[in-house]
């Protein structure tokens, strides 16, 4: 769904503790700060129970930016932080201009244009405590695009790795050759100076003037792997078939392509489905091979999606 500047702008988070959904979270337990188009340091956001709003869903939450907030077109950078949660870091997304508003030049703006170079921003941290001075030597980064099977490495330079003045950001900079495949974007980035990232995934969209079928509505599926331990097992795979194919939704029509994503180091995943689809889930190590159906709903935890388990120990 787009948004417009101006507007009210409500984003769906996530939060855990130790792989554990962090439930009764007050506007004071969380502290947000954001940076609007052309801006270059993060101001603060007071929460109210009118702006933190808990789901249903343990851990899920929705954050409410104001239109005093969004009143900027162009790239929309924000950040959450609080003892009762450490999962969450930061998150993204695209300011649109109103209908009848004239483009600029330069207009900025974070939706990801196939064959357009892509810049990503992230924070990274050390036991909670932001890192600076990373250089691109110390870090590997590998990326996958829609449609490959393995990773690629990506080779790191002053071009392409930017420190920002904020201490623990950088701007991570895609070429226009790594951009050049409509779809899912997936990256990782690995370095021993920090403890707080693992991976991002963002979509690519087709350049411009290229036909646009109607807007795909997804649901997020999620849960959590543990061992018989209770360590949590992470880069699990979660492998999803489509059943049915040719498939389409509206005049989109769907790949019978597998949606694949790995367990984080607390267990959790997440994956986006489209509504109302059927498909099959396999869950390697876990005897999960089943069919389910997504609902047509925001997000939804997998384990009331399966079928009776051999075993509950609950």
């Amino acid at each position: 769904m787009s948004i417009i500047a101006g507007n009210y702008a409500d984003r769906t988070v996530y939060l855990t503790l130790a792989g554990i959904p962090a439930t009764g979270l007050m506007p004071s337990d969380i502290d947000v700060e954001f940076k609007k188009a052309g801006e270059t340091t993060l101001s603060p956001k007071t929460l109210s129970p009118t702006t933190l709003i808990p789901h249903n869903i343990p851990g899920f939450y929705t954050i409410r930016f104001l239109p005093t907030e969004m009143d900027t077109a162009g790239s929309f950078f924000y950040t959450l932080t609080g003892p009762l949660f450490d999962n969450f870091v930061y998150d993204e997304f695209s300011v649109e201009p109103p209908a009848n508003a004239s483009f600029t030049a330069g207009f900025a703006t974070s939706t990801q244009i196939q064959g357009k170079q892509s810049d990503k921003t992230i924070f990274l941290t050390k036991n909670d405590v932001p890192v600076s001075g990373i250089l691109p030597s110390q870090i590997a980064v590998s990326y996958k695009k829609q449609s490959q099977n393995s990773l690629y490495t990506k080779t790191m330079n002053n071009l392409n790795w930017i420190p920002l003045s904020e201490p623990g950001y950088y701007t991570i900079r895609f070429s226009e050759d790594e951009m050049d495949t409509v779809g899912y974007f997936f990256y990782t980035i690995v370095c021993s100076l920090f403890d707080n990232f693992i991976y991002d995934e963002f979509t690519i969209e087709p350049s411009a003037g290229a036909p646009a079928g109607a807007p795909v509505h997804t649901c997020v599926l999620y849960g959590r792997i543990q061992a018989i331990t209770g360590i949590p097992v992470q880069e699990q795979r979660i492998i999803i078939r489509p059943v049915a194919f040719p498939a389409k939704y509206g005049s989109t029509i769907l790949s019978a392509v597998a949606g694949k994503t790995v367990a984080d180091v607390y267990g959790n995943f997440t994956i986006s489905l489209v509504r109302n689809s059927v498909v099959v889930i396999e869950i390697e190590r876990t005897g999960i091979r089943h069919q389910i159906t997504i609902p047509d709903q925001p997000q939804v935890e997998l384990s009331t999606l399966l079928p009776p388990f051999a075993a509950d120990y609950t």
